[in-house]
């Protein structure tokens, strides 16, 4: 995986999680590693929640049009965030 990917499913993964009502983002920061079926059921959907997210954002970056580069203005390290 490349680190600019990396990033955006990190970006990805913060996003959805801080967009979750309580009681689940209460499951995501306090309950690690899921053991309890609940906890796993939540876990997974935020990260499929979060893969959507963050591939979406990639094809939005990829898609410009010819003769554009699409992570000029990036910085240095080609970060969009």
């Amino acid at each position: 995986m490349s680190k600019k990917m990396a990033r955006l499913y990190e970006k990805a993964w913060n996003e959805t999680v801080e967009g979750l009502n309580k009681w689940k983002k209460d499951i995501i920061i306090n309950n690690f590693p899921y053991d309890d079926r609940v906890d796993r059921d939540v876990s997974d959907e935020v990260a499929r929640d979060a893969a959507r997210l963050a591939e979406r954002w990639h094809e939005e970056l990829m898609a410009v049009p010819s003769g554009h580069n699409p992570t000029e203005g990036w910085g240095e390290d080609n970060n969009p965030f």
